[in-house]
Parts: C-alpha cells; sequence; structure tokens
C-alpha cells in the first residue's frame, strides 16, 4: 500500500494506469472489429471496478465531490445531453440500437466525470494521467514501427506518378492496434499535448520519454498521410504559435516588466513566414519521392474532382465527394427532426433512405454500406438534434474556454503551458471531429475525457464547491443506483462481444457455404441487444438467407419480414424479402418491394434484374426490358444479367416476328452476341428496342 500511494496516491489511479497501458494490446480477432467491442468491454469493466472503489471511499466519508460554478454547467449540459438522449430514442426504427447507443454516451460520460472527481481528490493524479497516456502512445507507436519495418515499398519505389496512393497502398496496414489509418493517425494527434507538456516540464527520463514520442508520433502523422490529422495539427500548431505571440508580445512586458527588442519581435513575425515559404519550395521543387507524395496528398484536397478518375482510370465519385453525398443525406435526416434528433445508433439505418444514386457502384448496389457519417457534429445533429448538439457543444465549447481563460490569467507556468496546449489541441480536433469518426472510439473518447478532465482541473476550487455526502441513506441510494447502471453497462457490452462472435461465425458459415451453422449463429443473438453486425445488416437477413438455402422459403420471408423491420432502407434486406414473395407465389407483392428498394437506389442492379424477371414471367416484356436497359452492359454486373438480358431480349423479339424477314430474324435471334450488339445500341442511342431491331433486319 506504501508503494501505491508513493507513486500513484490510491487505488483508483492504479486502476486508471492500468486500464490506459492495457488498452493498446486489447485486440482479437474472434470480433468482426478486433478492438471496437473489445475495448469497450474493457472499459465498461474499468468504469465498474472504480464505482466499486468510488462506493467504498463514499461509504467511508473519504471522497469530497467538487462542484465549481463551471462544473456545474459542464456536467449539467452532460446530464442533459444523456436527457436528450433518452427522449430521441422513444419510438425509433430499432430501440435496440439506441439503447446500446445510450450505454455508450453514459459510460464516456462517467469516465469524464470519474477522472475529473479523482484529481480532485488526489493531486499526484495528474502526473500519473499524463504518465500513462505517455506509455500508451508508446505501446501503441512501436507496434507501429513493427508494423512499418514489415511494409513492401516495391510498387511505391517503382512509380512515376500517384506516390500518393501507392505510398498509402505501401502502409495500408500500419493502423498499430486501432484497426484504421485514420483512428491511428487521429490518437496520434491527441498524444501531442501530453508529450509536448512532458517534454517542457518533465526532468530526466520522462523528458527522454515524452521526446521520443512526440518525435514518433509526428513522423507518423506525416507519413500516414491523413489529410484531416494533417490539417489537424497545422491548425493547432498555428494556435500554439498564436498564443505564444500574444504572450510574448502583449502580455510578458506586463508580468516582467521588460519589453522585447524590436529586432527581436521581427525576427519572430519572419519565422513562420522563412517556414512556409521554405516548406513550399520543398514540396514542390524536390525530387524526392516523400515530399512528391505530400505534393500530391494536398492536390488531392485541392483538385478533388480528378484525382481518384486519375487514379483508378475510371468515372467515379472522389472521397471528398461520396462524404458530402453522405452529408447532404444526413442534413436531410436533420431537416426532418431538427428539434431532438432521429434518436441515438438510427443514423446508419436511416441515412440511405434519401437516396444512394450519386454513390460509388458498391454503395448504390447494396454491397458497401456506410457505419458513420464521417463527422461527429453531423452524427451528433443528425440523431440528437439541435437541443443534443447545443449540450454537446455546451461541454466542448466550455472546455475550451477554461482552457483558454487558464492561459491568459493563470500565472503558474505549467498550467499556463498545459492551458494552451489543451486548448491548441481541441481546437484541431474538431477538424478531425469534422472529417471524421474519432467519437465512435474508446481510445478517442478516453484520451477526450482525459483532457476536459484535466482542463477542468485547472480551475481554483474553494470550499463551497467540495460537497460531502453525510446522509447514510442517500449513499446507500446513490451507490446502488451507480452499481446497478454500470453492470447494465458491462451487460450491454458482453452481449455486442457475443453478437460479434456469432456475426464472425455467420461470416465464415455463408463463405463455406454451412448453412446450418449461419442459422445457428444468427438464432443465437435472439432477444438480445445484438440486431445489426457491423455492416448495418441485421442479424435477421443471415437467418433468411440460411432458410433460404435449407428451402424454408415461408422461414425465409419471414425472417426478412424482421429484418426489414429493425432495417427498412437495407438494399439487399428488400431484395431478398421481395424475392421470397416471387418465389411463394405473390408477384405484385415482389414487386412493391423491388420498387421500394430502386426509390433508394434507381441503378441497383439486383432489384432492376430481379423486378425485370417478374415482370417477363407476368408477360409484361416491356416493364421487364425498361428494367434491363437501365443497367449498363459494360460494368460490373451479377452473373445472371447477360443471360437474363439476352432471354428478356429474345422474347421482346418474338412479337416482333410478322414485322420483319424471317431469315434474318432466325440468324439473330440465334446469335447471343447479336442480341447483345442491339442491346446496347438501344442503350447507346437511348431508343426504342422495336425501332433498333426492325431497322437491323431490314438491312
Amino acid at each position: 500500500m506504501r508503494f501505491v500511494e508513493r507513486f500513484f496516491g490510491n487505488i483508483e489511479w492504479v486502476l486508471v494506469s492500468l486500464f490506459l497501458l492495457t488498452l493498446p494490446f486489447i485486440y482479437t480477432t474472434q470480433l468482426l472489429d478486433p478492438v471496437l467491442y473489445s475495448r469497450f468491454l474493457a472499459l465498461t469493466v474499468f468504469i465498474l471496478l472504480l464505482t466499486i472503489a468510488f462506493s467504498i471511499r463514499l461509504f467511508s466519508n473519504k471522497v469530497i465531490f467538487f462542484f465549481t460554478r463551471v462544473d456545474k454547467i459542464i456536467f449539467g449540459s452532460a446530464l442533459a445531453y444523456l436527457f436528450i438522449n433518452v427522449i430521441s430514442s422513444m419510438g425509433v426504427i430499432n430501440y435496440k440500437e439506441a439503447v446500446f447507443h445510450l450505454t455508450k454516451e453514459t459510460t464516456y460520460i462517467l469516465l469524464f466525470f470519474y477522472l475529473y472527481q479523482l484529481l480532485r481528490n488526489n493531486s499526484k493524479g495528474k502526473d500519473v494521467l499524463i504518465k500513462s497516456v505517455l506509455i500508451m502512445a508508446g505501446f501503441y507507436l512501436a507496434i507501429g514501427f513493427v508494423q512499418l519495418w514489415r511494409s513492401d515499398f516495391t510498387q511505391f519505389n517503382a512509380a512515376t506518378d500517384h506516390y500518393g496512393y501507392y505510398f498509402r497502398q505501401a502502409i495500408g496496414h500500419v493502423l498499430s492496434t486501432l484497426a484504421n489509418v485514420l483512428l491511428f493517425s487521429s490518437f496520434l494527434f491527441m498524444s501531442l499535448p501530453f508529450s509536448i507538456y512532458g517534454l517542457i516540464v518533465y526532468k530526466k527520463v520522462w523528458r527522454i520519454i515524452s521526446g521520443l514520442v512526440l518525435a514518433s508520433a509526428l513522423f507518423f502523422i506525416f507519413i500516414l498521410a491523413s489529410k484531416g490529422i494533417w490539417g489537424a495539427t497545422g491548425l493547432a500548431f498555428s494556435v500554439i504559435g498564436l498564443l505564444a505571440y500574444f504572450y510574448l508580445f502583449f502580455m510578458r512586458s506586463k508580468q516582467t516588466g521588460k519589453l522585447l527588442p524590436n529586432s527581436f519581435k521581427i525576427a519572430l513575425l519572419l519565422v513562420p513566414i522563412v517556414i512556409l515559404l521554405s516548406g513550399y519550395l520543398v514540396l514542390m521543387k524536390s525530387d524526392v519521392k516523400l515530399a512528391k507524395m505530400v505534393s500530391d496528398k494536398i492536390s488531392q484536397v485541392i483538385d478533388a474532382e480528378t484525382t481518384l478518375q486519375q487514379d483508378y482510370g475510371t468515372p467515379m465519385p472522389t472521397s471528398t465527394q461520396t462524404r458530402v453525398y453522405v452529408w447532404k443525406n444526413t442534413l436531410e435526416l436533420v431537416k426532418e427532426h431538427p428539434i431532438i434528433g432521429i434518436g441515438g445508433g438510427q443514423w446508419w439505418i436511416e441515412y440511405p433512405k434519401y437516396g444512394l444514386d450519386r454513390f460509388e457502384h458498391d454503395i448504390r448496389n447494396g454491397t458497401m454500406l456506410f457505419q458513420r457519417p464521417h463527422n461527429d457534429f453531423l452524427w451528433i445533429l443528425s440523431e440528437n438534434g439541435i437541443v443534443g448538439f447545443l449540450f454537446y457543444m455546451i461541454i466542448y465549447i466550455g472546455i475550451l474556454a477554461v482552457a483558454l481563460i487558464n492561459f491568459l490569467k493563470q500565472n503558474e507556468w505549467s498550467v499556463r503551458i498545459f492551458s494552451a496546449l489543451a486548448f491548441a489541441f481541441l481546437v484541431g480536433f474538431m477538424v478531425d471531429m469534422f472529417v471524421s469518426f474519432p467519437r465512435e472510439r474508446v481510445t478517442h473518447n478516453s484520451m477526450l475525457a482525459i483532457l476536459f478532465a484535466l482542463v477542468l482541473l485547472l480551475i481554483p476550487s474553494d470550499e463551497k464547491s467540495q460537497k460531502r455526502i453525510s446522509f447514510k441513506a442517500y449513499k446507500i441510494a446513490l451507490i446502488f443506483f451507480m452499481l446497478i447502471l454500470t453492470t447494465l453497462n458491462v451487460w450491454a457490452a458482453n452481449q455486442f462481444i457475443s453478437g460479434e462472435k456469432a456475426a464472425r461465425a455467420i461470416k465464415y458459415g455463408i463463405k463455406t457455404k454451412n448453412f446450418n451453422l449461419t442459422y445457428r449463429a444468427a438464432r443465437s443473438v435472439e432477444n438480445t441487444l445484438y440486431t445489426l453486425d457491423n455492416f448495418t445488416t441485421p442479424m435477421k437477413y443471415y437467418e433468411g438467407v440460411a432458410l433460404t438455402s435449407l428451402k424454408n422459403l415461408e422461414g425465409a420471408k419471414q425472417a426478412f419480414l424482421e429484418a426489414y423491420k429493425i432495417n427498412p432502407y437495407h438494399l439487399q434486406v428488400i431484395n431478398n424479402l421481395a424475392t421470397c414473395y416471387d418465389l411463394t407465389g405473390d408477384k405484385q407483392t415482389a414487386l412493391k418491394y423491388y420498387q421500394v428498394a430502386l426509390n433508394i437506389s434507381p441503378r441497383y442492379k439486383e432489384a432492376l434484374i430481379n423486378k425485370s424477371i417478374v415482370h417477363y414471367n407476368l408477360n409484361e416484356f416491356d416493364k421487364a426490358l425498361e428494367c434491363m436497359l437501365q443497367i449498363p452492359v459494360n460494368e460490373k454486373n451479377p452473373e445472371k444479367f447477360e443471360a437474363t438480358m439476352i432471354t428478356i431480349c429474345k422474347r421482346k423479339a418474338i412479337t416482333l416476328v410478322n414485322k420483319c424477314d424471317e431469315q434474318k430474324f432466325k440468324k439473330w435471334i440465334a446469335d447471343s452476341n447479336k442480341v447483345k450488339a442491339t442491346f446496347v445500341k438501344v442503350q447507346k442511342e437511348k431508343t426504342n428496342f422495336d425501332v433498333i431491331l426492325l431497322d437491323e433486319l431490314s438491312k
């Protein structure tokens, strides 16, 4: 216990340190996402342990709660934000997703609250927290270096253009254990204020560790080439520079009574100009491939319209355009539910209903699905409305205001440095939140909670802000409530772990055509919170796929109907439901559901082909051909496309046999290549099939 008290202060800080140091190693291939839910389960267990430790101290009168005026605004807004989450979740399409979303938001706010109260109760906690973050960042970086060492740069070294593309391909697996290059870059960005602070404030070993972490983080941020993080880093360092200039030019003289020499002021003003010009010349004129890679990445922002078209040689939306399309759909959600939003966990269900036709081939054909809008602000705005977004921004802007005020008013050097760093990097982090999805991940939310708690700690407190719970019944009630709440959070997280294991088993079952395994895995999550896999596909959909393969069409139809209820805008769910109606004889209902899918994505090929087959079987050959003509021949099409197209063209042509030369008609109908050529010509000239065919057979 003496060791714990000497280095950590109390057992709670041991728990905090252990959680942060083990976080980089919580990674399992048994789940679809190796880190998302496994780390969330670890976080909920950690919060439960903290709750138990807090309860013991609370019961023995060893805990003081601190609530300054600012604290009340911040944590009051956090509670209001949770309340809006509850209200907006009423009447949602998928209430189980809303429940789990509320669980996540509650857990992150509890983490923020506990860290802050721990810091107030024990002054040693600040250094424990910062040093734990430094070691955690060191672990992530060490793993990243190993992955980088194993990278193959053969294609990049041989490249003569598109350096950014080939470099990204070479280091595509350099993710550390964050499962995504954007998230790895984002985490490293969030580690910078801690490593810079350690380099300036700490001594000896910790200064060396801080310097190594800082240099390594900047190196990886550079080579990972995430444009959003480059922008966030540039903004953060610009803000630090502005704060430094403001201090040197305006504040320093008031504190020390000494003025800076004019020559020194001029030199300070010229430094950033020289750096920017030098950087520009290096990027534009250098023959070094890494410099060309940076130039290539910058051009992707400046000339986003053509970048991917050049890389892949086919017309398609750029990544920037695709995000804009997603944001447009998200804004439509906001317009539809502006006050309290569509409900937590509902974005990835509802965004397709405003149309997918503008997106790339795989998205509009249901083989690729968005999991988040790549804009955390729009994510919050759409799910929690203007009211929820306002409360969230009160928290964020409130912390920024506290950091800036502390920088301007606090005299202690270390406080001023940390305040400036926190302010600058929280401003920069807003860029990342605007173009990415850091709030989805446990590591990033933990870092944000740590920064928030450390900034609030810098506000001076007095006896009026200290609260003790002396009435025993209140203590028991609070302890009981918190233990129940945090236990339920662990239960919810564990359900998602089980669901992810089932989803992985389903993936294996479908790959190996073991549909009995697929069916059992899909059924295993019945009556749990886990209803959608990581790709927004309902588990009931997989049950329907298995039952279809096992020739139980009525059971499959019921499964697809249940899947449709919990995700009514999923193209594959709608298509398969329609097909079940077709195969069980209800062709009109089948046509209705195919049209539902086509209303979402007019060029959805599976639905167009299947709808044309239904029309064909109903002897509606014109409608069948009309559907097929919407599918370009020379694109990536389903296997059954060509055979279906030829069959429908031939059947449509038979209705014209009396209007053309019989011998020419027989030769044409016997030659599939000629049938296909006629179909292509009709598509190209956008004219009537009858006119084109009769013209060809009259020659």
